[in-house]
């Protein structure tokens, strides 16, 4: 073997944490839980009880989503052990959440700039075929199902005293 193999146990030190580092992370990210969800449900109540300050809901859920994150954060570089991780690792990391993040952005931009309420569908300029299809749904109707079927679509057998399946048509096998 090479001096330069990859593959060598040897060359490969894992990192070892006190089993009191993942008490502490563990009980930490139940403290940011009871805190995110205290933000979101009812950190504006209490801030315009005690100040007469509004904070709207979507503040209050952006507060929320940063703690979260730092939850995040917690889980990742502590129980995934990218903290003691290959530069490499951590790059390819943050690059992956970089573009779920700009995947985020844009859709969001989208969905910002529409109105709230859907535009009606205007008659005047659809052909006529379309005019049918944008109004109500036609009734279902019940179509008979075939002979020797059940209604459901099952084949139906006819057992004679034996117990042997004649098949729809009565004809021995």
């Amino acid at each position: 073997m090479s001096a330069h193999d990859h593959h060598n146990p040897s060359n490969h030190h894992p990192h070892v944490m006190p089993l009191s580092m993942y008490f502490g992370v563990g009980f930490g990210l139940i403290i940011l839980t009871v805190i995110t969800v205290w933000t979101a449900k009812f950190m504006p109540e209490q801030i315009y009880h005690y100040t007469n300050m509004m904070i709207t809901p979507t503040i209050a859920i952006i507060i929320a989503m940063i703690i979260a994150s730092i939850k995040a954060a917690l889980v990742c570089l502590f129980f995934m052990h990218l903290k003691y991780d290959k530069p490499l690792n951590r790059l390819t990391f943050i690059s992956g959440l970089f573009f779920l993040s700009l995947f985020f952005i844009f859709t969001l931009a989208d969905t910002l700039t529409r109105d709230t309420t859907p535009t009606p569908a205007v008659h005047e300029y659809m052909p006529e075929e379309f005019k049918t299809i944008t109004g109500k749904p036609p009734k279902p109707y019940w179509v008979p199902a075939w002979p020797g079927y059940d209604d459901h679509g099952y084949k139906i057998s006819v057992h004679d005293h034996d117990g042997h399946d004649h098949g729809p048509n009565g004809h021995k096998h």
